[in-house]
């Protein structure tokens, strides 16, 4: 498979061109890697500061599902993949009010 020149994108649009090469480079898997590493560093992070697993999860995917409204918005990730990033979301704030031993 051959690589397209980066010459070929209009680049007088600014970032966008940018990430649209990326994207189109990747076939499709650059923005849903970027999500998935912004998943895991802010649950790892927030689970090192809380040792809250569940609430972790709620943070990391609340926040990724907010941001990829804003990528959705600008054109740069798929309707499909925001519905997944919804869902996500949504389970794991199920995950969250199921876990047992939560005070209110």
């Amino acid at each position: 498979m051959a690589y397209g020149s980066i010459t070929d994108i209009d680049m007088t649009s600014g970032m966008q061109g940018l990430f649209y090469y990326l994207n189109h480079e990747t076939s499709g898997l650059f923005f849903p890697l970027i999500f998935f590493g912004l998943f895991i560093i802010i649950a790892a992070a927030s689970w090192y500061k809380t040792q809250d697993f569940p609430a972790a999860l709620t943070l990391s995917s609340f926040s990724c599902a907010i941001i990829g409204l804003f990528f959705r918005f600008g054109g740069f990730i798929k309707t499909s993949f925001l519905v997944l990033l919804i869902g996500l979301a949504i389970m794991s704030f199920i995950f969250l009010l199921l876990t047992k031993n939560r005070r209110i």
